[in-house]
């Protein structure tokens, strides 16, 4: 196989790949890592303590097999990206992809996942995700130098029929099942969305060799027809059928829990969830602070300078925010007569956090009764939400330049 020869395979790094492959590829990239990822996110849902602790429990728990699954699904995804990435790399140049080129992306591809990771860990933002998705779009709609050759317009058109319809419009078409009802498990696991996308863009092919047409516009007239008449039933129909199943389970639940049997077992689920959740808290907050503990009334957390000063104002707040409420919850003491805005005010006042270099303070929640009381009765705080959560974020007192070692 020549370099120029045009590769769909997710896992070879030789050849080219066009546009519209390339985006289809990734699509199937993600859905790929989120079917692999789903068990872990259930797990740590419903199950949370089974992935606290050592490191060994979890491979003799009930996580292992999800976090097996997750641990393949890493590696797997970042090949598969690398792979399609480098692949319209060669189109777009149109050149073969030299040994450097393939070092070149590896380690860019290696930095850029690293970032992200350590970016939404420590600072709580996601700017690299960003941009890695402008990586993606810039990448989408350059025009390759040898796909472009043979570009076919007809084809290439985005099918709306194909995007609302997926299966349904599958069947409609006489294209191949195998094909088109891949959305049926896709809407199960939830990415129907990026499905969706690949029958929008394949559609048009897949269409056009399923039957025949007297000429390339009466199949064009059916099509645009077709996507019209979706586009308006679609939307209904899941907005229909999503408030049905809402419905439907609400009533099955809210039956299943005026049973003695429901009763206790949702019991032993709540229990089970603020045990999840405060592992879960547990787990961030060692993330992101090297140290906390309860002195003089205060709740201190320390914080290497340097990671607070690369964050942004936002992220500041979130950590900060993080923290207090991880010392509500972890307490689980809530008064009767107070209510969740007061609780939570009450242990924004009582947390700080703190340099771990030289113990300055880089934030804490500093108010006044008395200005609580007003912002909250003022009217025009009530009528626009946005002054008021203006307001309360005054509150913050953030340590925008800090002494870093």
């Amino acid at each position: 196989m020549t370099f120029d020869s045009q590769t769909r395979n997710l896992l070879k790094c030789t050849g080219i790949i066009g546009r519209a492959e390339f985006i289809v590829n990734c699509m199937y990239i993600t859905i790929l890592g989120t079917v692999l990822t789903l068990p872990l996110i259930f797990t740590s849902i419903f199950n949370g303590s089974a992935l606290s602790g050592d490191v060994g429990n979890m491979f003799t728990s009930s996580a292992f097999v999800p976090l097996l699954l997750y641990l393949i699904a890493l590696p797997l995804s970042f090949y598969m990206n690398f792979a399609n990435f480098v692949k319209r790399f060669a189109d777009i140049t149109g050149e073969a992809n030299t040994l450097f080129t393939y070092i070149l992306f590896f380690c860019a591809f290696i930095a850029l996942h690293l970032a992200i990771a350590y970016e939404a860990l420590k600072l709580g933002s996601y700017f690299m995700c960003y941009a890695q998705l402008a990586l993606l779009i810039l990448f989408a709609s350059i025009k390759g130098k040898i796909t472009g050759k043979n570009y076919n317009r007809d084809m290439a058109k985005f099918n709306w029929g194909a995007f609302w319809g997926t299966w349904i419009w599958g069947l409609m078409n006489k294209v191949p099942a195998k094909k088109t009802l891949w959305a049926i498990p896709a809407f199960i696991t939830g990415t129907l969305p990026y499905f969706a996308v690949i029958c929008g863009i394949k559609g048009n092919k897949w269409a056009y060799d399923a039957r025949d047409w007297q000429d390339m516009e009466d199949f064009h007239e059916s099509q645009s027809r077709q996507g019209l008449i979706w586009s308006l039933l679609a939307p209904t129909f899941w907005i229909i059928l999503i408030i049905t199943i809402f419905l439907l389970f609400l009533g099955l639940f809210m039956s299943y829990a005026k049973t003695p049997e429901g009763s206790a077992n949702l019991q032993i689920l709540k229990e089970k969830a603020e045990l999840s959740i405060k592992d879960q808290m547990r787990s961030a907050i060692s993330t992101v602070f090297t140290d906390y503990k309860y002195e003089d009334g205060i709740y201190k957390f320390y914080m290497n300078p340097k990671d607070w000063s690369r964050s942004t104002k936002d992220s500041k707040i979130r950590l900060f925010t993080l923290a207090a409420d991880y010392c509500r919850i972890m307490n689980a003491v809530e008064s009767e007569d107070k209510d969740y805005t007061a609780s939570q005010m009450e242990y924004l006042a009582k947390t700080k956090i703190y340099s771990s270099f030289n113990n300055e303070i880089l934030a804490e929640y500093v108010y006044d009764e008395d200005d609580v009381k007003n912002i909250f009765q003022d009217p025009e705080n009530i009528k626009k939400p946005a002054n008021l959560l203006k307001a309360v974020k005054s509150f913050y007192k953030l340590n925008e330049h800090p002494t870093v070692p």
